[in-house]
């Protein structure tokens, strides 16, 4: 499973590209359907659309922009792990801690803690007994259990707490819906790059923005 906040493989690759100016082209899509992602679909059918697309390209993930920040453990509830992660930043400092918590094969594959750079820890709180705090391996049917003990510490009081990407191997979580715009990206080949905006109006695809970057490969 790919960390939440690791540069990926592809921005390495773009470091070493250029663009023209002619290379980049936008596009918004009404009417029809792109890449098999219809218009006027319902979010459950977008969903099942952008899951065919990621049989056939390597999308980035699924984000559903806007479920980066909630108060409350309650207001995200047992979903979290539909996504491919979590993570917990502190409220109303210079400095906030933040704790990366990835998932992969049904199990906590991950954390990571820290500051301006994150490392790995193999338990958090670090103050708390391995039988209440999280740590790697940890069954995802045990997190939102673990993380409503912590609550009861009063350690979560002044974190928020936002969703990973939506992990496209889980099934549809209709919260999706209510929220406006998704979003993820994909390189057709290793010059091409796609960025899709599929944005929702009255719970059905309204629009689809494109973006199209082609970049050239310096030697």
């Amino acid at each position: 499973m790919k960390r939440l906040l690791l540069i990926t493989a592809a921005a390495l690759l773009l470091a070493s590209c250029t663009k023209k100016d002619n290379d980049h082209k936008r596009e918004t899509i009404t009417k029809g359907e792109r890449w098999g992602i219809k218009i006027g679909s319902t979010g459950a059918e977008v969903y099942a659309q952008v899951q065919a697309l990621s049989q056939v390209k390597d999308l980035s993930g699924l984000e559903v922009v806007g479920q980066y920040k909630f108060s409350s453990l309650d207001e995200i509830g047992e979903r979290m792990t539909l996504y491919s992660g979590i993570s917990l930043e502190m409220n109303n400092v210079v400095y906030p801690q933040r704790i990366a918590i990835g998932f992969g094969k049904e199990k906590v594959s991950y954390i990571d803690s820290g500051s301006a750079m994150l490392k790995p820890v193999p338990q958090w709180p670090a103050a708390l007994s391995s039988a209440v705090a999280l740590h790697n391996e940890l069954p995802l049917n045990q997190l939102y259990a673990r993380l409503k003990a912590i609550k009861t510490s009063k350690i979560l009081d002044n974190y928020s707490i936002g969703l990973g990407a939506k992990d496209l191997s889980k099934g549809y979580d209709p919260k999706m819906e209510t929220y406006e715009r998704w979003y993820f990206v994909f390189f057709d080949n290793s010059r091409e790059r796609y960025s899709i905006s599929l944005y929702f109006k009255n719970g059905k695809l309204d629009k689809i923005y494109q973006e199209y970057d082609k970049f050239e490969i310096m030697d």
